[in-house]
Order: C-alpha cells, then sequence, then structure tokens
C-alpha cells in the first residue's frame, strides 16, 4: 500500500504547516484522530488508482498547488542513480506515475521523483519564485532544477540535513525549497531523497506556492504563535512570583506545567531549533525532537497540581493515589521516550507509541474524575473542573473541524488551552486570596489569643498581688486578732485583780452597808470583765453573745450574793443575738443592777424565788427584760435616789433608751432601745 497521506505527524499547536501545506500533525492530534478513527477515513488513494500526469499549469498566485497528480516516481534501491542517468531516455521510461505506483513506500530506501510545472500568472514577471514543500517524513532530501546555463542545479533538504547546508531555510521546520519558474516556460523538477526513520517511509505530500503566499501566511503563523507563547511566558511569570513570595507549591507546579507547554509548542513550531539553530544540534537538527518529551514532565507538573491545589489527598483519597501513580508512569516515560527516540532515528510513529497512550490515558482520566469533582462542592474542584471542560471543548471542536468542516483546524484547542490556563490562573488567585483571607484571619486570632493572653498574666499578675496584700492583710488581721485579744484578756485580768481587791476589801468592812456597797462595786467590776472575757474566748472580737452572757452573768451573780440554789435564773435570749461591746458594756451594767437589785430586795423572807432575763428585737429596737416573782417591794430603780438607779438611768440615757417597770406579782423592768 502507497502512503498517500500527511495524516501521521507531529505538531499540537499551529506551525509553519498552516503556510504552506497540511503537514504531520503532533502527539495531542494524533489522540483526536484516534477518537474519531471509527468515524473519519483518511484521504488515502487505493493502491491501484490511476491519474493523469501531466504539466501543472499555475494560473493562481493564491492557489497552494498539490504535486501529487502530476508526479512520477523511480525507485532506487541502491541510491546509485545521479540526476544525469535520470535524465536519459532509457531511465525516464521507467518513471511510474505516482498514483499508480505499485509497490509500498519503505524507509531506508531511495526514491526519485519528477514532476513539471508551468507559471501561467497573470502576474507571472513578478511571481517567478517559487516555493516547494515536502513532508518531514523526507530525511534527506535534494531537489535540481536547470539554471540559466542550462546545468543541472541542486538544492538540499531533509529533516536530518543541518541548516548550514540548506540553500532556503526561512525556518527551522520542514524541507523547503525555492524555485525560479519563468513565465510560460515548462520546468521539469526532479527530487531524490529517503526516510530513515523507524516507520517513516517518504510521503509525496508535495505543495508548491508562491512565495508571497508562502511569506504572508508564514509571518501570520508566527505571530499567532508568539501571541501563544507569549501569553503563556506571562502566566508562567506570574505563577512563579508568586511562589517566590508565598512559596506555595501549587504555584511551583503550575508554573511546571506552563514551562513544559512553552517547551513543547515551541519545539512542535520548531521555534527551538530557530532560537538555538547556531548553538545546540547544529549538526544534527533532528535532535531536537528529544524535547516533545516535555509533554510528559508537564502532564504529571499537570496532575501534581490538581493534586495539591484541590488538596485531593483529603477530598477524593482514590482519585489522589491514582492521579499519584499516574505522575510516577509520565515521569519514567519521560526517560522510555528518549530511548525510543534514539534507537528509532528519532521516529514521530514510533515515538507516538509512547507518548499517545500516555496522553490518552491521562485526558481520559482527568474527564472521568469532573463528575467526582464536581460533587464535592468544593470550591477549588469547580476551578478544576471549568479548566479540564474548557480544554476538552476546545479538543472536541477541534475534532468536529476534522469531521464536518475539513480541513483538521486546532484554533479551538488553542482557545481550549488558553481558556484552561485562564480558569486555573483565576482559581490560583482565587485560592491565593483565600489563604491571604485566612492567614489575615488567624493573625487576628493570634493577635487576639495574645492580647488575652496579656490580658489574663495582668489578670493574674494583679490577682498574686490582691493574694499577696489579702495574705498580708490576714497576716495583720490575725496579728491584731491576737492582740486584741490579748487586749482583752489584760482587760479581764485587770477587772478580776481589782474585783478581789474589793472582795478582800469587803471582808474587812464591819459595817453592813459599806460590805453591800462594795460586793455591789465587785459585782459591776465581774460585769465587766466577764464581757472582755467574752470577747478575747470567743470566735467574734467585735461582739458578744449575750445568752451566754447573761447566763455567766446570773451565775457569778448568784454566787456573789450566795443565792445559789435559792433563786433560779431563767435567760430567755436567741442564741443568735449578739451585740457589739460599745453597746454590750452598759446592757451588761444594766442588767447586773436590775438581777443585783431583784436578788437584794424580792426574796426577803422568802425560800426560793425565780428571775428571768428575757431579751428580743422588734424591728428596729431591743428589749432587755428582768422579772422577778417576789414580793414586788423591791426598791424601784426608776424612782429611788441609790447610786444603782443613777447608773442605770445614766446607762439607759447612753443606749438613748427608755426604761419601764411593771408592778404585779412581783416586778418586771422592760428597758427599750434602737438598735446599733
Amino acid at each position: 500500500m502507497k502512503l498517500s497521506t500527511n495524516f501521521a505527524g507531529r505538531s499540537l499547536v499551529g506551525r509553519v504547516s498552516s503556510f504552506v501545506a497540511p503537514r504531520p500533525t503532533s502527539d495531542l492530534a494524533i489522540v483526536l484522530w484516534l477518537l474519531l478513527a471509527a468515524t473519519t477515513t483518511l484521504s488515502a488513494q487505493s493502491p491501484g488508482e490511476n491519474g493523469s500526469v501531466g504539466i501543472l499549469a499555475l494560473e493562481d498566485n493564491d492557489v497552494n498547488y498539490r504535486l501529487i497528480s502530476h508526479l512520477e516516481i523511480l525507485s532506487d534501491s541502491a541510491g546509485l542513480l545521479s540526476i544525469e542517468d535520470v535524465s536519459t531516455q532509457a531511465v525516464q521510461s521507467a518513471f511510474q506515475a505516482y498514483r499508480a505506483y505499485p509497490e509500498e513506500m519503505t524507509t531506508n530506501h531511495w526514491y526519485w521523483g519528477k514532476v513539471e510545472a508551468i507559471n501561467r500568472l497573470p502576474t507571472a514577471e513578478s511571481n517567478l519564485e517559487w516555493v516547494l514543500y515536502f513532508p518531514t517524513n523526507w530525511t534527506t532530501l535534494e531537489v535540481y532544477t536547470k539554471d540559466e546555463t542550462g546545468a543541472w542545479a541542486v538544492q538540499q533538504a531533509g529533516t536530518h540535513v543541518p541548516l548550514r547546508k540548506k540553500q532556503f531555510a526561512p525556518t527551522a521546520w520542514g524541507n523547503l525549497v525555492k524555485l525560479s519558474l519563468p513565465p510560460d516556460a515548462p520546468t521539469t523538477i526532479y527530487f531524490r531523497g529517503k526516510g530513515e526513520a523507524a516507520s517513516v517511509p517518504p510521503a509525496f505530500s508535495i505543495y508548491l506556492q508562491t512565495t508571497d503566499r508562502f511569506y504572508a501566511r508564514m509571518n501570520k503563523v508566527r505571530v499567532r504563535n508568539a501571541i501563544f507563547i507569549g501569553f503563556l511566558g506571562m502566566m508562567l511569570l506570574y505563577n512563579l512570583i508568586v511562589y517566590f513570595f508565598g512559596r506555595d507549591r501549587s504555584f511551583l507546579y503550575y508554573s511546571g506545567y506552563l514551562l513544559m507547554i512553552i517547551v513543547y509548542s515551541a519545539q512542535s513550531n520548531d521555534d527551538l531549533a530557530d532560537w538555538f539553530g547556531d548553538y545546540m544540534f547544529v549538526d544534527h537538527p533532528h535532535h531536537y525532537s528529544v524535547f516533545k518529551a516535555a509533554i510528559f514532565i508537564g502532564l504529571a507538573c499537570y496532575l501534581a497540581f490538581i493534586r495539591k491545589f484541590i488538596d485531593l489527598k483529603q477530598l477524593l483519597p482514590g482519585w489522589d493515589r491514582y492521579f499519584r501513580g499516574l505522575t510516577y508512569l509520565g515521569l519514567f516515560l519521560f526517560f522510555v521516550h528518549q530511548v525510543v527516540s534514539v534507537v528509532s532515528n528519532f521516529s514521530f510513529v514510533v515515538e507516538d507509541l509512547v507518548s499517545v497512550p500516555y496522553i490518552v490515558l491521562v485526558i481520559g482520566s482527568c474527564v472521568a474524575a469532573l463528575y467526582p469533582l464536581y460533587r464535592t462542592g468544593d470550591a477549588n474542584a469547580r476551578f478544576i473542573f471549568a479548566g479540564i471542560t474548557a480544554i476538552s471543548i476546545g479538543a472536541l471542536l477541534s475534532l468536529l473541524t476534522r469531521v464536518v468542516f475539513p480541513p483538521f483546524n486546532i484554533v479551538f484547542l488553542k482557545v481550549g488551552v488558553v481558556a484552561e490556563v485562564l480558569i486555573f490562573s483565576l482559581g490560583l488567585a482565587y485560592w491565593q486570596r483565600e489563604q491571604v483571607k485566612a492567614k489575615e484571619r488567624a493573625d487576628f486570632d493570634l493577635r487576639e489569643s495574645r492580647l488575652v493572653q496579656e490580658q489574663q498574666e495582668v489578670e493574674a499578675g494583679l490577682l498574686r498581688e490582691d493574694n499577696r496584700k489579702n495574705a498580708l492583710l490576714a497576716e495583720r488581721s490575725r496579728e491584731n486578732e491576737v492582740l486584741l485579744k490579748e487586749i482583752h484578756h489584760r482587760v479581764k485580768n485587770n477587772l478580776e485583780v481589782v474585783s478581789s481587791l474589793l472582795e478582800l476589801q469587803s471582808v474587812t468592812l464591819t459595817d453592813g452597808d459599806a460590805r453591800d456597797a462594795m460586793l455591789a462595786g465587785r459585782s459591776r467590776v465581774t460585769t465587766m470583765g466577764l464581757l472582755h472575757q467574752k470577747l478575747y474566748q470567743g470566735d467574734h472580737l467585735g461582739t458578744v453573745g449575750m445568752r451566754e452572757y447573761f447566763s455567766d452573768l446570773t451565775r457569778n451573780l448568784g454566787h456573789t450574793f450566795g443565792v445559789k440554789g435559792r433563786v433560779t435564773f431563767t435567760i430567755n435570749v436567741p442564741k443568735d443575738l449578739r451585740l457589739d461591746i460599745d453597746t454590750a458594756v452598759p446592757l451588761g451594767l444594766i442588767a447586773n443592777e436590775l438581777i443585783t437589785n431583784s436578788i437584794k430586795y424580792a426574796f426577803e423572807g422568802a425560800a426560793a424565788g425565780a428571775v428571768e432575763v428575757e431579751m428580743s428585737r422588734v424591728g428596729e429596737r431591743y428589749l432587755l427584760a428582768v422579772s422577778d416573782d417576789g414580793s414586788g417591794k423591791a426598791g424601784s430603780p426608776v424612782e429611788g435616789t441609790g447610786f444603782g438607779t443613777r447608773l442605770v438611768g445614766m446607762l439607759v440615757q447612753q443606749l438613748e433608751g427608755e426604761v419601764r417597770e411593771v408592778s404585779g406579782n412581783g416586778v418586771r423592768t422592760e428597758v427599750h432601745f434602737l438598735a446599733p
């Protein structure tokens, strides 16, 4: 089967092919073609189809003339025929029309070709120069035409031929020869060459166009490619700057993806050979094919970017493990592709056996992951979803141009790539903004936490200071308490000394009135001493429990006057009733006088008696009542003229109170005073 199609090549993005003729497509283009292989047939001719071979009339300078119908070929398996040989009549008869050539083209086999053309353009005088284009399948190529002297002039071409040996090389790409076609004069063009790359025999899709048309279309494509690569370079620079300041690996992975797309696009357009042809691979321009392997690094970075950008490990752990495996596979195939390239003499057909399945696998996996990503509802995942969708739509539209609106056009694929890059860049910008917000929130929380901590430290310091002060106050309070108790104790002891002196003095007295006065004084001193005793013995230094105090007071008075057992004392005072020392002292002296008065005067001539001491609080006033069940003839403390009576009156006045006496079955004396 002879190869009559140009649909087996190597360019993803727009290349010089678009301004000369259809040329071999790239890995991704082959992927797209494989996806449509079931519905799309190549424009190949049947092996036995015959076509007329005659002179090609060039009548329109806007036409890219295809020479296949006017082409004759001759096999030269040994490669020994020269231009002089093939131009003889004997060899001329061996040429066959290409469409009728019965054998299949093979690699490493020399072929001769012949075509005749005549320049009949209306502007032929100003369009003498034409560009002859050969597919890149030809690794070595020689083109022969006669010069003005009639001698054969040769021009070299071929993808494995160094640029310095080519007479016409406006770009590093392709096999281009510039011819001079005089007006209305038939010109015979011979060419000789072979294809040395494995599985890539020579292809005879040869085209001819005016130089004006060639350069116009070449410049248009170069501008388009420059804009495309410039856009990618701008986005690459932006992501590198963001990574430098933020150190977020998502931007680094995406920068790697953009860089590899730039390298792959530049290699596919032969821009790399144009830029570095004088410095690198000078004698072997076909070695630039090694940069096709950038697609593996690019896709590996692409997968790493997706995993990091959306935190796929947390979002979809199974897909994360799968994408990580695809990443490692891409890195491994990068080295496999280099080995295959060298072994196959840089055959794009053999190289595609490595690259195309991986590209199909990655693209298919990304498309398959769209629905799970969409279901997550994650904001970053939506950007990934939109980006993959954009490039998939671009690829689909490019496929439709091949099926519905031929010829094949990759403009939509480029648009899809641009849209994807924009969407991913917006996603990265959005993520960066969210990270900035998160950092600001974290900084705010940190500052707030520090303020709270500082406040807590201040409060803790204040609390420690308060505790220290409280401890100091407590210590001083304990010291004051001890000191106050000691004072009360000493006062009580001094009063006891006075009481004892009065008691000793009363013993020596023979006068009854004097002895009674002395005993009355002693009881008053004892009354005050008892109060101080209660103060230093109790738990409350500032107040005295009146119930216990009156109990001890009546007991001491009974002992002092010798009526214990004869007079019964009843204390009717609430247990919780307490008075401060300033109120308790005069009140105790009043009670002492009233109880003493009952003991001395209420029970004269009686064998027994009872004295009741009552105290209560009613509203804002206190009531102290001393009552007895005696004869009712006791001396009135209110109306009497003795010292005791005057003392009671002064003490009641000191308390701002009033005293009342009720006589009946005994005497009841009441003292009413305001609560302190």
